[in-house]
């Protein structure tokens, strides 16, 4: 199967490495007999929309992938006439679409660009199932299937001894800000998790360490965090700690419970319906909280246990997202179900 991978790029020092490197794994397995990559936003910016549509144009004609697998298509403007344009090339390729980005009917809403990839991919890709994929299937998608956020093992799940000596019990990496633009309104969780974050500084003081945007008076706030720092910070604690935006979504997780998995430290995370399914075989490592206040007595629940007991529970939640939410894993599974379904 030939593969046309046009990623979520605005920039090169920005790139998709998780999907980069799994799409030429398959590639070096021969679950793929040819791929070509095409960073659409990064090339409109460079060269504007017309020019880039013009060489997806041209590229598909000159590659003529089996497949087109497109990313996040944000702000790049199309129409459903260039979409039929690259589905009637000579090798009438499939066109999948993946989204990444949670949305609402009200609150970050998809814009006409999506609901164009929508009714014309041949399947879609979404991190969530519930509202996320009745949004897909209100603007016309014809087959809509559920995909997890991922990490990948290039920036994450690096070696690691862990450590009996650490500067933090806890650590949480996440803004704030889940405001919209319409006064009064908030990205849902967003509440939650702003109410988690106070009562963890007030309980812990210095002992929690806060990672992002807008904690600004907290004890417990250390500022922005750059991506790729994560690990480190998550490393410096017994424990880490999130609560999702779209909390009550079935099924959905940020890239942020991976990434905190992978570096071998157990994770505190909000519930979602779908997740004894989803982490049906996690054996340890992962607990999911219904309410603050519970994810705050699993806190000190954990942190009332022996080392040895929080490196193992850490272990285990390592191993399990090796096992299941890997880029490589993830990616091939999309690639096994689009050769199921079309080929």
């Amino acid at each position: 199967m030939k593969l046309l991978y046009l990623p979520n790029e605005a920039a090169l020092d920005k790139m998709q490495i998780g999907p980069r490197k799994a799409f030429k794994w398959l590639l070096d397995r021969g679950d793929l007999s040819a791929l070509e990559i095409f960073s659409f936003l990064h090339e409109s910016i460079q060269y504007g929309l017309e020019l880039t549509r013009e060489k997806i144009t041209q590229l598909v004609e000159k590659f003529q992938p089996d497949v087109i697998f497109w990313q996040h298509i944000d702000r790049f403007d199309i129409s459903d006439d260039f979409i039929h344009k690259l589905k009637k090339s000579t090798s009438q390729p499939k066109i999948i679409y993946h989204e990444a980005d949670p949305y609402s009917k009200y609150i970050k809403v998809i814009n006409n660009n999506m609901r164009i990839m929508f009714r014309n991919s041949d399947a879609v890709f979404m991190v969530g199932a519930g509202s996320f994929a009745n949004l897909a299937i209100e603007a016309g998608a014809k087959r809509v299937y559920f995909s997890p956020h991922v990490f990948d093992s290039i920036r994450f799940g690096t070696d690691w001894e862990p450590t009996l000596q650490r500067e933090n019990d806890i650590v949480m990496i996440a803004n704030a800000q889940g405001y919209v633009r319409i006064p009064g309104r908030y990205f849902p969780g967003s509440q939650r998790r702003k109410e988690l974050g106070k009562k963890l500084s007030m309980i812990f003081g210095k002992r929690f360490a806060l990672y992002g945007k807008g904690w600004d008076g907290l004890e417990a706030s250390r500022g922005l965090l750059p991506f790729n720092q994560q690990e480190n910070a998550i490393r410096s604690a017994w424990i880490s700690i999130n609560w999702d935006h779209f909390d009550k979504e079935p099924f959905y997780f940020s890239n942020r419970l991976p990434i905190s998995l992978a570096a071998g430290v157990p994770h505190i995370t909000s519930w979602h319906p779908g997740y004894d399914i989803v982490f049906k075989e996690c054996k340890g490592g992962l607990y999911a909280a219904k309410t603050v206040d519970e994810a705050i007595e699993i806190a000190r629940y954990l942190l009332s246990q022996p080392k040895e007991f929080l490196i193992e529970e850490g272990h285990k939640g390592k191993e399990f997202v090796f096992k299941h939410l890997e880029a490589n894993i993830v990616y091939s599974n999309i690639i096994n179900k689009v050769k199921e379904v079309f080929f």
